[in-house]
């Protein structure tokens, strides 16, 4: 934080000649002032998170959402876990990489 070197009086003591002043602090950058900074990341998961709200409000084929439950539960699709979470964590960090 900046300190401003102008004195403002605030008020005369005893001896006239020395003023009781005050420092006014600015600030560094322009977002000093606002109460939130919003750092990168988080502006990250606020769109991300706005992207999963538009998502679950649009409709979705029931069928199309039975039917691959259906062949989950049959085996015929295998879900790994593993290889999942990895992949969601290589999106969280690159979502370029993620996207391919």
């Amino acid at each position: 934080m900046k300190i401003d070197s102008r004195h403002t009086p605030l008020c005369w003591s005893k001896d006239a000649a020395s003023p009781i002043t005050r420092r006014v602090a600015e600030p560094d950058s322009p977002t000093a002032r606002d109460a939130v900074a919003i750092s990168p990341a988080a502006q990250m998961l606020r769109e991300a998170m706005a992207r999963e709200a538009m998502a679950m409000n649009e409709p979705f084929d029931a069928a199309r959402v039975a039917e691959l439950r259906t062949k989950v539960s049959e085996g015929q699709y295998t879900v790994d876990g593993t290889i999942l979470a990895t992949r969601l964590v290589a999106e969280l960090l690159n979502p370029a990489r993620g996207a391919k």
